[in-house]
């Protein structure tokens, strides 16, 4: 998430971020790190209109479309 709206950003200006309406965080269960909480740092920094959702998979490499 943070490179997409850092590219989006540098590509056309600081206005651009006004566009993210929405952002999504999959996050396999048990991981050992997680990105949830500097996800939501930034899109807060970045595009506070943005809402965050933020899910946990048993393993994501087997996730169907869809699910």
């Amino acid at each position: 998430m943070q490179a997409a709206i850092i590219g989006m950003v540098a590509a056309g200006g600081a206005a651009a971020a006004e566009d993210v309406v929405a952002a999504a965080l999959v996050e396999k269960e048990a991981a050992l790190v997680s990105q949830e909480a500097m996800a939501r740092i930034f899109l807060a920094a970045v595009a506070p209109q943005a809402s965050f959702h933020s899910v946990i998979k048993n393993n994501p490499c087997n996730a169907q479309v869809g699910d």
